[in-house]
């Protein structure tokens, strides 16, 4: 009856649904959380506007759909998937704060085959499409891709070289994006007179060339996922510190899933970090997080974190690293 009266509310009177949801609904998950820090910007500021990269259905697993939906965000969501992009549209058809765009982000202007999963379209799968081949691979040598389609009663092809297959995709460059919707409703929140400037780069993280592109640049915030090896996270640092990359006045780094393998190298990566930076100025640890993507399913996600600049650092007194 609850359920029913909601869905009623929601459709005869949004006002109401709108100021139910915005004073008093609570996020799902226990704090800390992502959703928490989401849902208290949300209620402290007017006008959000977002770009996501790689919607998908824009609604299941999705961190940011009950913000659109429930604090009318604005936004660009990008869906390079034919089919996955239907849905989409379809779950964001009556909103008309949103622009929902068929391509993938790239490099250049033009049309590039995408890497997916060919035996099925369930949500997993089609959230790991990518450019990179390898990445795929990786995941079904290592049996990721077993593990979920066992979990889903879902019939894996007799060989690994049929589980992928390929989809032509538009590819449009982040600024030409931005280019394209300047004249719309949105520019007020598109070009805004500041500081931050938004770089995409498109390519095989192990490979050196793509990190050299960045050279003379300096970062602040480094957000890690890392694709969840070992190698990788030890890489990334090493190409990280090779150019210069860090910022020496201010660094924050996260890693996101920081599994049991995981643990040593993360170790690693701190004590060459704190051998480059004052030790009494940084603070690192690994926290567990309600995360967003999988849901309920997947429950807390282990983050670990460094920080350069004492006053940066949270006021915790037991971190679980």
């Amino acid at each position: 009856m609850q359920k029913k009266m909601k869905k009623i509310i929601k459709k005869r009177i949004p006002i109401i649904y709108y100021l139910y949801n915005k004073y008093f609904w609570q996020p799902s998950y226990p704090c800390p959380s992502i959703q928490h820090m989401l849902d208290l910007y949300s209620k402290n500021n007017v006008n959000i506007f977002v770009i996501q990269i790689g919607a998908n259905d824009g609604k299941t697993w999705d961190p940011i759909y009950e913000f659109i939906m429930r604090y009318r965000w604005s936004g660009i969501l990008v869906e390079p998937q034919k089919q996955v992009f239907e849905k989409l549209k379809e779950t964001h058809k009556n909103n008309r704060n949103i622009i929902c765009e068929n391509l993938a982000i790239a490099s250049k202007n033009k049309t590039k085959k995408m890497d997916k999963i060919a035996f099925t379209s369930a949500r997993w799968a089609t959230g790991l499409s990518s450019f990179s081949r390898s990445n795929l691979e990786k995941l079904i040598d290592v049996g990721y891709i077993d593990e979920w389609s066992k979990k889903e009663g879902i019939k894996t092809p007799n060989n690994h070289q049929d589980y992928i297959t390929t989809e032509d995709v538009n590819c449009l460059t982040f600024s030409n994006l931005l280019e394209k919707h300047k004249k719309s409703s949105l520019k007020r929140y598109l070009f805004k007179e500041n500081n931050n400037v938004v770089y995409y780069l498109s390519g095989d993280k192990f490979h050196e060339d793509l990190w050299r592109q960045l050279t003379n640049n300096k970062f602040t915030l480094i957000f890690s996922d890392a694709c969840h090896k070992p190698e990788s996270i030890e890489s990334e640092l090493e190409f990280l510190l090779k150019y210069d990359l860090i910022d020496d006045d201010e660094f924050i780094m996260l890693w996101d899933d920081i599994n049991s393998p995981l643990v040593p190298v993360f170790r690693e990566n701190i004590a060459k970090l704190n051998r480059i930076f004052k030790k009494s100025q940084t603070y690192s640890a690994i926290w567990e997080l309600h995360g967003t993507y999988g849901g309920d399913k997947l429950g807390k996600h282990k983050v670990g974190v460094f920080i350069y600049k004492e006053n940066l650092s949270p006021k915790v007194t037991k971190p679980i690293f």
